[in-house]
């Protein structure tokens, strides 16, 4: 699954915003 489209599933729950963030941070660092 590409980074968009887990951005996207998260944006659709804005509730889960702070672990959309934490997880693109941690896809970032595992780069």
């Amino acid at each position: 699954m590409s980074v968009k489209q887990t951005l996207r599933i998260h944006t659709n729950a804005r509730q889960d915003l702070p672990y959309a963030m934490a997880l693109f941070i941690d896809m970032v660092r595992t780069w």
